[in-house]
């Protein structure tokens, strides 16, 4: 059997999906939570595609995600985790948008992502007016990336790894040899809904999104139904 283990942001956690939100106290994640949602989630949704999947392949469920996470931010959760899973498990990771920033702040002792969305602040206004390149961004989540594929394939661990923001991939813009190179290990172990990453393909087949830009319930039924017909499992 083995259980379905889930890495991601708010697409992956299930944000504003019809079962989330139970009020109750977690003080690890409160003080990210009420200010990007105003209220506190218990549990990750049960209505997300992996979810979804991990019921058809009849697997328990374990969901890491935490919303608003950036690449790296996944890759910490994913490494502080290894020690859980067993060769049963099946990992899927849902890799986020690449202009998502973390930096440790040392007078709060904890990391910080700064995302576009939270420009308001000194931090991300002066990031992104003086740091942010998308160059930076592709090094930075490709590497993440590559460090979790090559832990993966060298401990045989059975994955699906998806990705919000085909940027990742893009080989036009700001893609030196060096971005291509990191590039290429990636072509054959991402998957894509319709060429596209999660949010643009609900969008594209018309499914519902709330007005914070997260596709609800409908598409990630839809996305369920793609990913058991289309998706090659390790």
């Amino acid at each position: 059997m083995g259980n379905l283990i889930a890495f991601g942001d708010s697409f992956t956690w299930g944000s504003e999906l019809s079962d989330e939100f139970i009020l109750e106290n977690n003080s690890e994640l409160n003080s990210v939570l009420i200010e990007r949602y105003g209220k506190l989630p218990n549990k990750p949704s049960k209505l997300t595609w992996c979810s979804l999947l991990s019921d058809s392949l009849n697997k328990n469920y374990i969901c890491h995600a935490i919303p608003g996470s950036s690449n790296q931010s996944i890759l910490r959760s994913f490494l502080s985790n290894v020690d859980s899973i067993t060769p049963d498990d099946l990992i899927v990771i849902n890799w986020t948008w690449i202009n998502r920033w973390d930096f440790f702040d040392f007078d709060n002792d904890e990391w910080e992502t700064i995302r576009p969305l939270s420009t308001e602040t000194k931090k991300s206004k002066f990031y992104f007016k003086h740091i942010h390149s998308e160059l930076w961004d592709k090094l930075e989540s490709l590497k993440s990336i590559n460090i979790v594929l090559s832990y993966l394939k060298e401990h045989n661990i059975n994955f699906l790894m998806t990705c919000v923001d085909s940027l990742l991939i893009d080989d036009e813009w700001h893609s030196p040899q060096y971005i291509q190179e990191l590039q290429k290990p990636l072509l054959d172990n991402l998957q894509w809904f319709d060429n596209c990453g999660f949010y643009e393909w609900s969008i594209n087949n018309n499914y519902s999104i709330s007005d914070k830009y997260h596709p609800l319930n409908d598409a990630h039924k839809g996305a369920f139904e793609y990913a058991r017909k289309n998706f090659k499992f390790t």
